[in-house]
Order: structure tokens, then C-alpha cells, then sequence
């Protein structure tokens, strides 16, 4: 197959529309991801088609091994590094869903474990796993064991004609079941993350490289000068997507995501299609195919690199941190091609294949079982709740009612539950939400998991009757801002504080409708800097004016008890305890879990009962 320049130069253009878009300086940067599968399905299926035209066959067994070759030595480079630096950089918290995600990527499953594990929440609420990109490589994998199979039984029975229209009959039910995924409500991880709903672009691929090695005529003449400005129109339309579609905009799941893979083909053809082309020069450009070369790698240990540099890491923030994060992960991508890619793809150490992916899988799956022990459960999977027991001779013991976010719920599951079960002298019902806001409208969620959950609390408290009920809402105010007025706003803004005031005094009025001592605990800030981010004064600042204002609620509604859990987790604000007598509060810098949680549950105990009257 003939090199062609452009083809690197797309290859490097979209792994640094990823880049960019990673470092979150380019909006629609991920769909460069949607580019190398285009280009993969074009690429594999053009090898596929040519050994058939000069053999008659396809060497299968020839075919995965050059695959894995070219594929595996620097995936599990990146694992076994990933496993040593999860031991001291990976909060315990995390590591268990590295673990899985580690695992799962071995197996080129990692789309899917994606999905069905869940983790969204906690992409938000820390800092997403160091192998969330591996998702791509996973579909593209899944696609080079597939393809060759179909390949090599539609060719022989209907040719290369036959192969392009089964890759067009995919490409059209993939698109078509992701428009009606959509449209049937399924979760934006669902639809970004599946084989069936992403496989769409690497058979548009697939369907050009038929359309080429089918023995049509090239076009020439007016039909040349169409497609050259086709291509110029689709690199715009490209353009427009990588700079202003958001992944969770409906239009990329209805329609934009097959719009840009047809943007895609339509360049590929120009570049790859003799005669003149306008985009094929500036595709050629020396920077744009050096990138390509490296993008393989690039992709794979930029992701890493940028979780271990972190904004406020060495103090490093705004451009200069991008900059830093550019400059590493190009340097180990080179040194990853140089040293180990080539070496093993062109035969130059003396390693057969057979002993390579077993020895390297067993590496990998070691780093990353022995770098990520001592994982916690980080919260109680369910969110559903539950209730302590009602102790013999202790019916009459107050009945506590613990409403607020994932905060409350692990303190309450982990902490004034078995507490209570263990004689504390209190009944404890859990109805804390995970993802709970009050700064939300009801009708405004940001998504299934973060959304208003105040509509239950009426419910709540007419059932429980409870004598104490707790509001705590942990979840860091400073983390994203609220809109308010067509405006978004942070804490320590008259319209956020003044939001937060009035959202406080309707929970107030809610939870204590019935009588019961309403208990509001201030919200701790955290002592982590991958949380904090650039600016971590100014986090810490937010964070202290959302309990200024709940202690202003308090002050204007007698009765109403203040807990100040957050005077008490850091006594020398910023500065927060991490543990207490040996025992650590918070592993994720967050939630209260297990004995930490049993440690706050027994200084915020006589504060309950002291609410609860005699």
C-alpha cells in the first residue's frame, strides 16, 4: 500500500484535537477520536482488500500479529506504569475502579466495562481514572479480531462490491441505532462508549476503501475538482464540530456524529484519490506528519501523564501547565516509538510473538493487582438508604431522619447507622441521595445521578416522623458553578449566596413541618489538591462562604441546631485533620467511610441526641 503523506498528517491532526481538547482548550476536540476510526477502518480494510487482490486469500494469523505487534508492547508499557504509580498516586478510593478498568482494557473490553460499572459520578466528584481513554482502543481492537472474519467470508462469496455494501449496511444500522438510542433515552455513556453505536465511522471507512479496490474508475476532471472541494467543505464542517460540539449536545447522538464521519471519509478520499487536492498539501505540512507518526503513543500516555499533572501540581496552573503536559507526553511518546514500538514491530529483538502477549499480559495484570491494594468501597452502591434496628427496650430511642448527598449517605451507612445499631441511643433512617443538590431546579437536572432531590423530602418525613432531622450536603460548592437568571454563578456571588440562602430556609421549613429539631452541618473543604484545581484559595474561599451562609439560616431560625462538622474536620481552615487517633477521616478526601465514618458519628452523636429533647 502507497504511503501518503496526508494520511499521517489527519492521524496527527486529530490526536492533537484530542490533546487540545483534553487540557480543555478545544470544545468538540474529542472527536478526533472519530477520525482515527475512520482512518482505521479505511486503513485495515485497504490491507484486507489488497492481499485478497494478489493472493486470493487473507493470512489471518499474519494479520493479528502484525496487530499485535504494532499494538500491544506500548499498551502494556502503559499498564504496568499505570499499576506502579497507582500505589502513592492513586487515592484508594480510585483503585478499585482502575483496577477494573486496567483489567478490562487488557481484555479490550474497556468500553464496555465503562458502561456497565457506572463511574460517571465519580469522573465529577474526583478526578477521572487514568485509563478512561483506553475506551477507543477497546473498539478498535474488537473491530480488527471482527472485521477480517466478515472480511474474508463476504469476499469470498461476493468480492470487494460485496464488502463495501456490507460495511455500508453497518455503517447505516450503527448510525440509525444511535439516533434512535437517543431518542429512546439511553445515557450519553451508552450511546458515546458502545461498539454498536461507535462502529458507524470504521465502516464509513471501510466502505471508501472498497469503493477504491472495487475496479471503479478513479474520478478525473469535473468529478476530481468536486471531490477536492467536497473536501474543503467537509474540513470545514470538521472544523465547526471540534470547536463548538459538546459530547453531551443531543445533535452529536442525532445526526452529528455520522455527519462528521461522512466529513472524514470525504477528506480521506480527496487525499487518497490521484490528481489535485487543496487539503492534501496543508495535510502534508512536516509537524502535522511527524505527530501522526507518534500518535499511536501519544494517545496512549497522554492521558496518564495529564492525571499525574494535575492542575496545582508543582505549582503548575493556566497555560504553563499545558505547555508542561504537551511537552511530557510528547517526549514519552517519542521515547516509547524509539525504544519500544519499532524495536518490536520490525523484528529487531530477538522475541518471538507467541511468549510476547502472555508475558506482557502477566506484567500488566501484576502492576495493576499489586498497585491498586488497599481499594475502599467509596460509597454504598446502592443510594437507596437504610435504617438502623429498633433495639429491645429501646423503642422510645429518637428517630434521626439523615437527608443530603453522598456525603451524608456514607456517613449515615457508614458511621450513625452501626452506631445506632451498637446502642448510640438513637434510631437512624438513611434517606441521603447520592448526587443530591438543592441548587438545582427540579426540573433542571445535570444529569441521572446530580439533580434536586428536596421533592422527596415531604415524603420522607411524613413517613419516618422523625424527632432530628439532618441536612448535611458535603459535595463541594466550588467544584462547578449554578445557573441563575440565564447566568452561572459560584459561591460568595450575591445571586449564588442568595439562592443558597432560600434553597437552606425551604429545606428548614420542609424538613421540620412536623416538628421534628432540624440539624443543618457545615460541609468540610478538602485538603486535596487534584480537586482544588488551579486556583485552590479560591476553592477553599467558596467553600467557606456556602457555610457562612448556612450559619446565617441557622442564626435566623431559632431552633434550628448548627453541627459544624466543617470547625471540626479542619480547625485551622484550609488546613483539614486527615485522620483522628490513628484513623483516617476521608481516603477520598471527601466522603467520611467505614471508621472514619464511625469516628464523626460519635462526636456528632450527643449533638443529635441534645437536639432531640429530653
Amino acid at each position: 500500500m502507497a504511503h501518503v503523506p496526508a494520511l499521517d498528517g489527519l492521524r496527527g491532526a486529530a490526536v492533537a484535537a484530542v490533546l487540545w481538547f483534553h487540557a480543555g482548550h478545544l470544545t468538540g476536540g474529542y472527536l478526533g477520536v472519530d477520525l482515527f476510526f475512520v482512518l482505521s477502518g479505511y486503513l485495515i480494510t485497504s490491507l484486507l482488500v489488497i492481499e485478497w487482490d494478489g493472493s486470493g486469500g487473507i493470512d489471518l494469523r499474519a494479520f493479528w500479529g502484525r496487530r499485535a505487534r504494532r499494538l500491544l508492547p506500548a499498551l502494556f508499557a502503559v499498564l504496568v506504569v499505570v499499576g506502579i504509580a497507582a500505589r502513592s498516586q492513586v487515592l484508594p478510593v480510585a483503585r478499585g475502579q482502575l483496577r477494573g478498568a486496567g483489567l478490562a482494557t487488557l481484555a479490550y473490553v474497556a468500553n464496555w466495562y465503562a458502561i456497565v460499572s457506572g463511574n460517571g459520578y465519580w469522573d465529577r466528584a474526583l478526578a477521572p481514572s487514568w485509563l478512561e481513554h483506553t475506551w477507543s482502543l477497546a473498539i478498535e481492537e474488537q473491530f480488527y479480531v471482527l472485521w477480517p472474519l466478515v472480511a474474508l467470508f463476504v469476499l469470498r462469496r461476493a468480492g470487494v462490491r460485496g464488502l463495501g455494501r456490507v460495511a455500508a449496511v453497518g455503517a447505516v444500522a450503527s448510525a440509525g441505532l444511535m439516533v434512535a438510542g437517543s431518542f429512546a433515552g439511553w445515557s450519553t455513556e451508552r450511546l458515546y462508549l458502545g461498539t454498536d453505536t461507535r462502529v458507524a465511522a470504521i465502516l464509513l471507512g471501510a466502505v471508501v476503501a472498497c469503493l477504491q479496490r472495487s475496479g471503479r474508475s478513479e474520478p478525473t476532471g469535473t468529478r476530481r475538482e468536486v471531490l477536492a472541494g467536497a473536501a474543503v467543505a467537509s474540513v470545514a464542517v470538521l472544523g465547526v464540530a471540534w470547536t463548538g460540539l459538546e459530547g453531551t449536545s443531543d445533535q452529536l447522538y442525532r445526526g452529528g456524529l455520522l455527519v462528521c464521519g461522512v466529513a472524514a471519509v470525504v477528506v480521506i478520499a480527496d487525499v487518497t484519490t490521484p490528481g489535485r487536492s487543496v487539503v492534501a498539501p496543508f495535510l502534508s505540512l512536516a509537524p502535522l506528519c511527524w505527530l501522526g507518526t507518534i500518535s499511536y503513543g501519544l494517545y496512549l500516555w497522554h492521558w496518564p501523564i495529564f492525571q499525574y499533572l494535575h492542575p496545582g501540581r508543582f505549582g503548575l496552573t493556566g497555560w504553563t501547565l499545558v505547555a508542561v503536559r504537551m511537552a511530557a507526553s510528547v517526549a514519552v511518546a517519542v521515547a516509547s516509538l524509539v525504544l519500544l514500538e519499532r524495536p518490536v514491530l520490525e523484528r529487531r529483538w530477538p522475541i518471538p510473538l507467541g511468549p510476547l502477549v502472555p508475558v506482557g499480559m502477566a506484567l500488566a495484570a501484576v502492576a495493576l493487582l499489586v498497585g491498586t491494594q488497599g481499594a475502599i468501597d467509596p460509597v454504598p452502591a446502592s443510594g437507596e438508604g437504610t435504617a438502623s434496628k429498633v433495639l429491645p427496650g429501646r423503642e422510645d430511642d429518637p428517630t434521626v431522619l439523615v437527608v443530603g448527598d453522598s456525603v451524608a449517605y456514607a456517613l449515615a451507612e457508614d458511621g450513625l447507622i452501626p452506631e445506632a445499631d451498637e446502642g448510640s441511643g438513637l434510631r437512624v433512617v438513611d434517606r441521603a441521595s447520592i448526587g443530591c443538590t438543592i441548587m438545582r431546579d427540579v426540573d433542571d437536572p445535570v444529569d441521572e445521578v446530580i439533580r434536586n432531590c428536596s421533592p422527596a423530602w415531604p415524603g420522607d418525613v411524613a413517613e419516618v416522623q422523625p424527632d432530628v432531622a439532618v441536612l448535611l450536603l458535603g459535595g463541594f460548592a466550588g467544584v462547578v458553578p449554578v445557573p441563575v437568571d440565564g447566568r452561572d454563578v459560584w459561591p460568595c456571588e450575591p445571586a449564588f449566596d442568595a439562592r443558597w440562602r432560600e434553597r437552606l430556609t425551604d429545606a428548614v421549613d420542609v424538613l421540620g413541618a412536623d416538628g421534628a429539631t432540624v440539624v443543618l452541618v457545615s460541609a468540610p473543604t478538602t485538603s486535596l489538591a487534584v480537586v482544588k484545581g488551579e486556583d485552590p484559595e479560591r476553592f477553599d474561599a467558596r467553600q467557606a462562604c456556602t457555610n457562612r451562609v448556612l450559619e446565617q439560616v441557622v442564626r435566623d431560625h431559632p431552633g434550628v441546631v448548627l453541627a459544624d462538622l466543617a470547625a471540626w474536620t479542619c480547625p485551622a481552615w484550609p488546613t483539614c485533620r486527615t485522620e483522628v487517633d490513628g484513623v483516617e477521616l476521608r481516603a477520598d478526601g471527601v466522603h467520611f467511610n467505614d471508621e472514619g465514618a464511625r469516628v464523626v458519628a460519635r462526636w456528632l452523636t450527643p449533638q443529635l441526641l441534645a437536639a432531640a429533647g429530653p
